[in-house]
């Protein structure tokens, strides 16, 4: 037997992404919403001005990034994974949300390290300098790791320009 609950949100998992609205929007109703994510329904007018529609599903979600991995003999990094809601095993990329305040390159580049352990050879050289020597408590330590991780980030390869 399921048992289905609803909890009203909390602050800590309120959407802090701004609502969407345009010159056609007419109402906005939030019916779910998490800190990475608000659904909401959109009335709209049609483009033509002559037909509302009440019935408009609108998902906003956080900046995230997808990587392609590509190793130097040309193949492609994907991990083993199993998802909510997607029945077996699947393969995904490299991905993960954009912290707030991070630039999508640094962000990027943590996802690589944190799940995949790659990186430069400049980046594999700070690992073995942080990790070399170290016992598995501080590797296994999330907040080591990340303060860690975002040395390797500061330090290691150029940043590429956006046009």
């Amino acid at each position: 037997n399921t048992v289905k609950t609803h909890h009203a949100p909390s602050s800590s998992t309120i959407y802090k992404g701004t609502t969407w609205w345009s010159d056609r929007t007419v109402a906005v109703r939030t019916v779910a919403e998490t800190s990475f994510a608000r659904c909401d329904i959109h009335t709209v007018v049609s483009e033509d001005g002559q037909k509302v529609f009440n019935d408009w599903i609108f998902l906003e979600e956080v900046n995230a990034v997808n990587i392609v991995v590509q190793t130097a003999e040309g193949k492609f990094v994907v991990f083993k994974q199993y998802k909510y809601a997607v029945p077996g095993e699947t393969f995904s990329p490299v991905g993960g949300f954009v912290d707030d305040g991070e630039h999508p390159w640094t962000s990027a580049k943590r996802e690589v390290l944190e799940e995949l352990g790659l990186g430069s050879s400049a980046t594999l050289e700070r690992v073995n300098t942080n990790f070399g020597n170290r016992d598995d408590r501080f590797r296994n330590d999330p907040k080591r790791m990340r303060n860690v991780v975002i040395d390797i980030i500061q330090h290691d390869a150029i940043q590429p320009t956006f046009d």
